[in-house]
């Protein structure tokens, strides 16, 4: 008989201190009937009381288990911890706003017994985000799709995916992670569920617009080489332009109807010296991101857990996760996990 499967689902947290527990009590209330289920709750190094929320909640309730971070990764980071933390047959992501709708998780759960590795959820509107927003935003995803050749549609963080999904993407050596990203570049089954952004209940948006910049520029520059690709044909396209000038300014010349002044030569230096600096702006982000690579830093740091104290299902799979350690890989209980 085949064993019940284990749901992982994962919670970034980042200073949800006041609405945190409400967050998991609704979460739990539609997936606690599904199948066995652990809760991973990650604090990415919040500077209020959210820890404090997580080590009550995993004393009260025992399927809940919490992983502090020793400072702010980011979100990216905070969900690999996650997955890379979780035990599940198949695991969800989540935010802890309530602004994903706990209640579909149910829906998602059925389409992953019905064969589907991924299950997308997709906002249909964003009329909670005001106009501006919701337009860079559609602009953005339009100008992934192009650059990257990955269409994410409008999808959102809130995923549930398969086991083989989540040690491949586990597998993947980059530090710089675009959750999204890479789900769609991993290919597998997937499937679509529709549903509509709730207003925050508790607090406000940690996301600035300085960090949504930069996560759209990260994203881009992880996926796609375009940019430098497109300095190039820029830079060719110039080039004949300025070969062009160059015949038509010395035919003048031998005809003696040159043009005086430096206003054409001044505007075409400023222009070139744009572009030249663009490009060299383009190849510095790339540089830094390669900087970054190389020196093989770990995604986060794992400051403290709380232990796990539900039984996981008797498969193969936990069974060898539960074996007897080796003692020399055993860190001592002051030692700060590296992942």
């Amino acid at each position: 008989m085949k064993p019940e499967p284990l749901l992982s689902i994962i919670i970034p947290a980042y200073q949800e201190a006041m609405g945190l527990v409400e967050a998991v009590n609704t979460i739990r209330s539609h997936a606690d009937a599904l199948c066995a289920v652990e809760y991973i709750v990650v604090d990415d190094g919040s500077t209020d009381a959210t820890w404090q929320v997580i080590e009550n909640l995993t004393a009260t309730q025992p399927s809940v288990r919490g992983v502090r971070l020793s400072r702010n990764f980011g979100k990216e980071a905070a969900i690999t911890a996650g997955l890379k933390t979780a035990n599940g047959d198949v695991v969800v992501s989540i935010d802890a706003d309530l602004q994903h709708p706990p209640e579909l998780i149910p829906e998602m759960f059925k389409l992953w017994k019905s064969g589907a590795k991924v299950v997308n959820t997709v906002k249909q509107t964003r009329e909670n985000e005001g106009l501006i927003k919701a337009g860079l935003t559609r602009c953005y995803f339009k100008l992934f799709h192009w650059l990257a050749g990955i269409d994410i549609g409008n999808a959102a963080d809130f995923k549930l995916l398969d086991r083989e999904v989540v040690d491949c993407l586990i597998a993947l050596p980059e530090r710089e992670r675009f959750y999204r990203g890479l789900v769609a570049w991993v290919g597998f089954e997937q499937k679509t569920v529709l549903f509509d952004v709730a207003p925050r209940k508790v607090g406000n948006s940690n996301w600035s617009s300085t960090k949504l910049l930069r996560l759209a520029l990260d994203s881009i520059v992880s996926f796609s080489t375009t940019p430098m690709h497109l300095m190039t044909f820029l830079g060719a396209g110039f080039g004949l332009m300025a070969l062009f000038l160059s015949v038509r300014t010395f035919s003048l010349w031998l005809t003696a109807n040159a043009v005086p002044g430096f206003t054409t030569v001044i505007l075409l230096l400023i222009i070139v010296g744009s572009i030249l600096m663009t490009g060299l702006g383009i190849i510095g982000i790339y540089v830094a991101k390669i900087y970054d690579e190389v020196k093989r830093r770990p995604d986060f740091i794992v400051r403290e857990q709380t232990q796990f104290r539900q039984g996981l299902p008797d498969n193969d799979r936990n069974q060898t996760a539960q074996s007897e350690p080796d003692p020399q890989s055993v860190p001592s209980p002051t030692q700060e996990v590296v992942r």
